[in-house]
């Protein structure tokens, strides 16, 4: 299997972040992650926050990153019909959003001891909604959290959340609040 980190080893901890864009991390300042390990953020994350590296899924927010010149690390699933500067591409399988695409390349290649995952929701409600490349009123995925869990592999996973919809019965799965978070 090719490794799509060969240039990019520093990225290989044993921490990993996974910033979702779901509403309850609307409050939460992800500036307390940085040197605690790899954050990794989807798509219009880059807005407000540069991540380690970027997922982006979508070939409209890979236009949006491209006309913003974003230069920080790109991970996406298949060419992403632009030329952004700093682009890795690694085939998933069937995930279809950044959040789930996230889960599989942290399981399948990163392989940390724990990964955080972070405004991964599961439920309505988008920090963009209604922005650029957003819709007013979230798509609706069908079963994304039962997504979430064939995604976590081996990995130990914290969902940090406001309420836990993922349903995972796994070992290896968590579920804390923010404020538990912050007590770590």
């Amino acid at each position: 299997m090719r490794d799509p980190l060969k240039n990019h080893k520093q990225l290989l901890t044993e921490k990993v972040f996974l910033i979702g864009n779901g509403s309850s991390r609307k409050n939460f300042d992800l500036n307390l992650l940085r040197g605690k390990g790899t954050i990794i953020g989807c798509n219009a994350l880059y807005r407000d926050f540069t991540p380690d590296i970027l997922i982006c899924q979508d070939s409209k927010m890979a236009r949006e990153l491209f006309d913003s010149q974003y230069s920080g690390l790109v991970l996406t699933g298949r060419g992403p019909g632009v030329r952004l500067k700093n682009h890795i591409t690694w085939k998933s399988g069937r995930a279809r959003t950044s959040g789930v695409f996230g889960l599989t390349f942290i399981s399948k290649i990163m392989k940390p001891k724990i990964c955080y995952a972070i405004g991964m929701d599961g439920y309505d409600g988008n920090v963009y909604e209604g922005t650029h490349n957003y819709l007013s009123k979230p798509i609706k995925y069908h079963k994304i959290t039962s997504q979430y869990a064939q995604a976590i592999g081996n990995t130990e996973v914290i969902n940090v959340n406001e309420k836990d919809l993922w349903q995972v019965d796994k070992p290896n799965y968590k579920f804390i609040t923010y404020k538990e978070f912050m007590g770590l």
